[in-house]
């Protein structure tokens, strides 16, 4: 899903390389908004990935101490949790790299667009995932060079 909404996004976005930079700030916009949207998703995800982690770390001991349950079957919310952590890894870290990939869009454009100071270096690489590094150095800059 995301592969495609990144092809039609830099698609969009070579069109308006290509009008001079007409409209790159309606895409500014959208890309703006895909920001927002993927820190809102990471925030979410990291929010109730934290609370799942820490009722099956404390259920165990309210279940010892205040249940009396059996210690062999407390054995399986640790393990639980495990598993949990791992799908939140996986996770956090799939919604990061889409987050830094809508932040480096949104800086290549602002500084195409002329918002940064020229002796800014370009995007760092470190910004944007792996899939974008190559993508954002072989594009072409909109603000002229003063004569």
């Amino acid at each position: 899903m995301f592969s495609v909404i990144f092809i039609i996004s830099n698609v969009y976005y070579k069109i308006m390389v290509e009008r001079n930079g007409n409209g790159l700030l309606k895409f500014l916009e959208i890309q703006n908004s895909r920001l927002e949207k993927h820190g809102d998703k990471l925030w979410e995800e990291m929010k109730h990935f934290s609370w799942a982690l820490y009722v099956l770390l404390g259920a165990p001991v309210y279940l010892k101490f205040c249940l009396c349950v059996d210690t062999r079957w407390l054995v399986l919310f640790p393990i639980l949790a495990i598993v949990v952590a791992l799908f939140a890894i996986f996770t956090i870290r799939k919604e990061s790299r889409d987050f830094l990939d809508a932040l480096g869009t949104v800086s290549n454009i602002e500084k195409r667009l002329g918002f940064h100071d020229e002796s800014d270096e370009d995007t760092p690489k470190m910004l944007v995932s792996c899939s974008r590094k190559n993508s954002l150095y072989n594009e072409p800059k909109l603000r002229k060079e003063p004569n």
